[in-house]
């Protein structure tokens, strides 16, 4: 056993001498395995179209060679690229596949003169590749790969149709691997880019469905329509350009030219916006102008032979830098009135129409988003903002018009006691001095009744007078304003009733006088609509939440509508969203109604 063990700790320290001489000249344990499988050698290019291109006996005398670390000059057109490589003998058993990375436009790839991938279509009507990445499987011929040559040189050539932007094609991205391993890298990369994607998509959705909600809350001006409008158009032209659709089976000429007959669509929306925003009127003459460029790109979209889709994307490009002309002439003009405001959207609309421009002149990146793509997001965003800011003056313009009506209702109910007070209260208080001077002495059951008559009538007019003007409100607690009231009203009626009040709510005056109003309106709904025999009043505190529940077992109501309210249950809401109180009504018919309320109280 000694032995043994002597001899491991030789073996061990034979080992670790070895590694210490190589001093790092060893490969690391990742390079044991070369995942490209083979040796690449110098790429070339060449421009133009030519089937003897693919042939690994072609000349190259006309091509030109690829430098590490440069690209080749920007083409429209067609384009070839070829490169000499090695593969091992002991591949021949694998699944191979072929990954040429991102090529969003149509291409073809050939080994040795074998056409082994194919991505999007060519002329006469190409169709674009997306921006999915192109991995492919190399069929076996019988039990191994006959066309590839085994330990000598072969030939990849890729032949690329770029028809509405420069050609994009990264050659160090190049590689010939197992298959699984490949499929493992394109998912990855592709998922990245489907994430972006319909991350964006859902966004522009939500702010378009955004729009919707403003639109039925009342917020229903031209700016908001277009926006909506603009957003969803967004939406619609990302969805088609991204890697989903392309997988849906969509690859058609008509989708390429939907693209870009979308970009004129957002654009002119968004140059009808900026109008709306500074003259809130549409100009005639620029309104005639887009309807004519709209009608012109549509032909051109459904007749598709009439124009090439190069041709095609560069007139609407240049029509659409050409829209911009006159909105960025109105902003600046603008801008020099109310800098603070116009300047804002005239640097949004500089911004959108440089995007423009350079998609026109570069092409778009190799990014999940292209640069027009990503000027959508930034102009949703921004005129988010804006819309909300609106929506909220709205907001509090309704709410201080809901504020000014319930404080004339008030000042109506004030004016009105006082000038009962003053007039029919101390008419009636004459009356009966007078009455009582005049019969004094007298006996009989017709005078008492006549005494006993104004004396109910004066009884009634102050209890007239103390639900207009609750004056003992100000001095007393909620619970106890509610049950002074509840007896003074519901005793002798025959109408049984039940109060569960906190007397430990403390509320601030204004809160304590809308919530006794709102209980006061219902009770009298209840008394005078819901021929009920029952009500309950009920007041709690959960934490800084106080709530208010009346309730009443009579007839009920169905309401459809929130305009089919009459005045006393509009009043209700109205008071309670000016404590920004939660107000909810719940009534069938034949099955009573309860109100509730829960407002919350600020430390």
């Amino acid at each position: 056993m000694k032995r043994g063990l002597l001899a491991g700790l030789l073996f061990f320290a034979l080992v670790a001498g070895l590694a210490l001489a190589q001093d790092g000249e060893s490969p690391a344990a990742e390079t044991f395995y070369d995942p490209q499988l083979l040796a690449f050698g110098d790429w070339y290019y060449r421009d133009g179209d030519d089937p003897s291109f693919a042939n690994p006996d072609a000349d190259l005398s006309g091509w030109t060679k690829i430098e590490p670390g440069s690209s080749p000059p920007r083409h429209i057109g067609f384009r070839w690229y070829r490169a000499e490589f090695t593969i091992g003998w002991h591949y021949r058993s694998r699944q191979l596949g072929l990954y040429l990375g991102e090529i969003a436009q149509a291409h073809e790839a050939h080994l040795n003169n074998r056409l082994v991938a194919k991505l999007g279509g060519m002329s006469p009507e190409p169709v674009g590749s997306a921006r999915k990445r192109s991995l492919t499987q190399i069929d076996k011929l019988h039990l191994w790969y006959s066309f590839l040559k085994l330990t000598e040189t072969n030939t990849l050539a890729v032949r690329i149709e770029s028809y509405t932007e420069p050609i994009r094609f990264d050659t160090t991205q190049v590689q010939i691997d197992d298959f699984d391993r490949l499929i493992l890298r394109a998912r990855t990369e592709e998922s990245t880019v489907n994430v972006i994607q319909g991350a964006s998509i859902s966004v522009l959705l939500l702010i378009g469905l955004f729009c919707g909600f403003l639109f039925v809350s009342g917020l229903q001006t031209r700016e908001n329509m277009l926006f909506g409008l603009f957003v969803l158009a967004a939406a619609l032209l990302i969805f088609l350009d991204s890697l989903m659709f392309f997988d849906l089976g969509a690859q058609a000429p008509l989708v390429d030219r939907s693209l870009v007959f979308g970009r004129l669509v957002c654009v002119v929306i968004f140059c009808r916006l900026m109008r709306a925003e500074i003259a809130k009127q549409f100009e005639p003459l620029a309104y005639r102008v887009e309807n004519a460029a709209f009608v012109i790109a549509g032909l051109f979209v459904v007749t598709g032979n009439l124009l090439p889709l190069r041709y095609f994307d560069l007139l609407i490009d240049l029509a659409c830098i050409a829209l911009f002309c006159p909105s960025l002439w109105a902003l600046t003009r603008a801008a020099r009135d109310d800098p603070p405001v116009f300047g804002v959207w005239l640097g949004l609309a500089v911004a959108f129409a440089a995007a423009f421009v350079f998609e026109f002149l570069f092409g778009s990146p190799q990014f999940a988003l292209g640069v027009v793509q990503t000027a959508y997001l930034v102009v949703a965003f921004v005129f988010l903002y804006a819309i909300a800011r609106r929506y909220q003056e709205m907001s509090r313009n309704m709410a201080a018009l809901n504020e000014r009506l319930v404080t004339v209702r008030d000042l109506e109910r004030m004016r009105l006691a006082r000038d009962l007070h003053d007039g029919l209260g101390q008419g009636i208080a004459a009356v009966g001095l007078h009455l009582k001077m005049l019969t004094s002495g007298e006996t009989g059951p017709k005078f008492a009744r006549l005494t006993e008559s104004l004396d109910y009538l004066n009884s009634q007019v102050s209890e007239v007078l103390q639900d207009l003007r609750p004056l003992a409100l100000r001095n007393a607690r909620l619970d106890e304003a509610i049950e002074r009231h509840l007896k003074r009203t519901l005793e002798g009626t025959g109408i049984r009733y039940s109060a569960s009040l906190d007397a430990n709510i403390e509320l601030p005056f204004p809160i304590k006088e809308q919530l006794f109003r709102i209980y006061q309106e219902a009770l009298n709904n209840a008394l005078k609509h819901a021929n009920c025999t029952e009500v309950s009043v009920s007041t709690s505190r959960s934490g800084r939440k106080v709530r208010l529940v009346i309730s009443d077992n009579g007839g009920g109501f169905i309401v459809r509508d929130n305009r089919d309210l009459g005045l006393g249950l509009s009043t209700m809401r109205e008071r309670a969203s000016l404590i920004n109180a939660s107000y909810s009504l719940k009534s069938e018919a034949e099955a009573g109604c309860t109100i509730r309320l829960e407002v919350r109280l600020d430390d």
